[in-house]
């Protein structure tokens, strides 16, 4: 499959895969077959809406794969998510886009959790604290 650069985001590091979020960005992919792109729009009716999915788009069978590989690990960690404000998983992913210098993942988990502390109603859970997540030393922490 070859693939076209000038219809690419050039940036510093080289070319970019592009966001595919509709029926018409996929059209646009030059290095997809049709059967591919018949794959790709099936997968935008299933595949959860986020820019890391859409970018796989680029490979609808990594898409695929990847989205299954998701949810089989969602499942296997059930009843924790990334989305419980302080749960494990949610303090793992944090961690993760923050020590990896992912502004993406860092920014996305960091506005996730403030948006969601106050549904949960999680005793001692508060915006203070998620601000102080990274300083384990701080006052504001108890031994529990």
């Amino acid at each position: 499959m070859g693939r076209d650069q000038a219809k690419q985001t050039i940036t510093p590091k080289g070319c970019q895969l592009p966001v595919v979020r509709t029926e018409a960005d996929i059209d646009a992919l030059t290095n997809l077959s049709q059967e591919e792109k018949a794959m790709a729009k099936d997968n935008l009716k299933w595949v959860m809406p986020s820019d890391g999915l859409w970018l796989l788009a680029s490979d609808p069978e990594l898409q695929a794969l990847f989205d299954v590989y998701e949810l089989g690990c969602e499942v296997l960690l059930a009843p924790d998510s990334q989305f419980i404000p302080f749960g494990p998983l949610n303090l793992i992913c944090n961690a993760v886009g923050q020590y990896t210098g992912s502004e993406w993942v860092a920014a996305t988990g960091a506005e996730t959790t403030a948006r969601l502390i106050d549904m949960f109603e999680k005793e001692d859970a508060s915006h203070q604290r998620l601000g102080m997540v990274f300083f384990p030393d701080s006052a504001c922490w108890t031994d529990e």
